[in-house]
């Protein structure tokens, strides 16, 4: 499947994107994101807080905290600088 996708240079594709883009980016993804998406839920677990309450914590909407945590998207800026002041306390 990933190959019929690949060689779709439309919106399946990524918008345009070359194939070797998409792959470095699920790559980075794999490689950054399950390990952040992990700490974030441990350390909401921790605090015993509802996603909503995190996301309003890390000043975040709550679909952009759920996007971190299972791995889809990954914060960037100062938003990861926030999510790891917060991490570590």
């Amino acid at each position: 499947m990933l190959d019929v996708l690949c060689g779709w240079q439309g919106d399946l594709a990524g918008e345009g994107m070359s194939c070797r883009i998409q792959k470095q980016r699920r790559r980075r993804s794999a490689a950054h994101g399950d390990d952040l998406g992990r700490r974030l839920y441990e350390w909401r677990e921790r605090k015993d807080l509802s996603q909503s309450e995190a996301a309003l914590k890390l000043k975040v909407s709550t679909r952009t905290l759920q996007e971190w945590e299972q791995g889809r998207a990954r914060p960037r800026g100062l938003a990861l600088a926030a999510i790891n002041q917060r991490l570590r306390v």
